[in-house]
Formats: structure tokens, C-alpha cells, sequence
């Protein structure tokens, strides 16, 4: 739960949601204070959300999917591919299935 709540609060940030009274950080209390530092995603100079969050918070399904098919926009075949065996390492997220429905559909539409 705290890398859902850490991953919040760092889009929130990201996307420069800044009313306090409003905010999720806010909201979050301690706990949020304990999981984020407002402004830690700028400070950090990552000119991307997705491999902050990678790098900085932790590995979630809907990013790896994102990073890929970025890698595949960009035309680096290589490291989409990379991304997407990188996924399906069962040690990620064990007893999963989506990664491997998502690899099956990438490499199928994009390689065959």
C-alpha cells in the first residue's frame, strides 16, 4: 500500500498540483510525509515519470508497459524488448499473468 500511496504523491507532484488544501499530500499526513518529499521529483532531474517511478518508488505493471512501447516510439527496438523480458521476471510480480499477456501481444503485433 505505501508504494500505491508513495506513486500518488509523486504524480500529484509531477503534475504540479500545488494546492495544499486540496492535495493528496496533505491529506496523506505522516504517512505521506514519511514516503515523499514535495518537490523530490524535480529535484531529482529524471525527465520522465515512468523511470522515476521505476528508479525512485517501484515497479508497477502499467509502467512497464508504458516504458516499452516508449522504447518502441522512439525506435529502440532493443531496449523494448529488454523492457519487456525485464517484466516477465517472475521475482516482479509473481503469479501474475498480465506481463505475459502484455509480452504475447507486443511481441506478436510488433515482431511477427
Amino acid at each position: 500500500m505505501d508504494q500505491y500511496i508513495h506513486r500518488i504523491l509523486v504524480e500529484e507532484d509531477w503534475n504540479g498540483y500545488e494546492d495544499a488544501t486540496n492535495s493528496l499530500y496533505a491529506a496523506s499526513g505522516d504517512v505521506g510525509k514519511k514516503l515523499y518529499k514535495q518537490g523530490d521529483v524535480a529535484e531529482s532531474k529524471i525527465g520522465n515519470l515512468d523511470v522515476y517511478l521505476t528508479k525512485k518508488v517501484a515497479l508497477f505493471p502499467d509502467v512497464f508497459e508504458r516504458i516499452a512501447l516508449g522504447h518502441l516510439e522512439r525506435g529502440d527496438q532493443v531496449s523494448a524488448l529488454v523492457t519487456g523480458e525485464l517484466y516477465v521476471n517472475r521475482k516482479h510480480f509473481p503469479g501474475f499473468g498480465r506481463p505475459f499477456v502484455f509480452n504475447a501481444e507486443f511481441f506478436s503485433e510488433h515482431w511477427s
